[in-house]
């Protein structure tokens, strides 16, 4: 009896060896997507086992990619946004139709503003157009953090410095974050972006994380 594991491709069907994460005929993402494993010994004719292929790969929720600048939606496969031309490479491909992903959010201190964590790379800073609260927030830089969700964890890390002489700075629960530190959030975990951690101050902006 042999048996056989791979990852099928939800674009291309192009059946790719477990352990790789991008499909090595199209290059979409295989993050996500779940082991099919067919067994020699069952007696099906080819035309049936390819029908059985392809009822699997159409059952299954398709993977995209959300750009963090614009919200639009791209292929899995995607290396730059197809409208704002934003850079789609750290971005991790979700299902359009997780219904177990957990509802994430930012909330403001002052109820003023909820960020939504709805896809698995969010990009949060001043230059954004989508985050209009923190236009007048001095202290936050234009791109000042990112959030990633994978494997039921929540995780924030500071963005690149595009000035030295200004550090991105952000707090977790009044602890400063490293410059290439990541951390895993909880619910009910404040951060501050910019400011100080214990003096609440008017061009910063402060958040509690809220996971349900």
């Amino acid at each position: 009896m042999a048996i056989n594991s791979f990852k099928i491709c939800p674009e291309c069907k192009h059946h790719n060896p477990l352990s790789f994460i991008e499909c090595e005929k199209c290059e979409a993402d295989l993050q996500g997507v779940k082991v099919t494993i067919i067994d020699d010994s069952i007696k099906d004719t080819p035309e049936e086992v390819k029908q059985e292929e392809v009822k699997v790969i159409e059952d299954k929720p398709k993977l995209i990619k959300t750009c963090p600048s614009c919200n639009h939606i791209n292929k899995a496969n995607a290396k730059v946004c197809e409208k704002c031309n934003f850079d789609l490479t750290l971005v991790i491909a979700s299902l359009t139709n997780n219904d177990s992903k957990k509802v994430i959010k930012l909330v403001s201190d002052d109820n003023k503003c909820t960020i939504n964590i709805d896809s698995n790379y969010v990009l949060i800073g001043r230059s954004l157009s989508k985050y209009p609260y923190l236009f007048d927030k001095g202290c936050v830089s234009r791109r000042h953090i990112k959030l990633t969700y994978f494997n039921g964890k929540l995780e924030i890390k500071n963005c690149e410095r595009a000035d030295i002489n200004r550090p991105v700075i952000t707090y977790v629960n009044d602890k400063l974050l490293g410059e290439n530190e990541k951390m895993v959030l909880k619910d009910g975990d404040e951060i501050g972006l910019g400011g100080e951690n214990t003096n609440k101050y008017e061009f910063a902006a402060y958040f509690k994380v809220v996971i349900k």
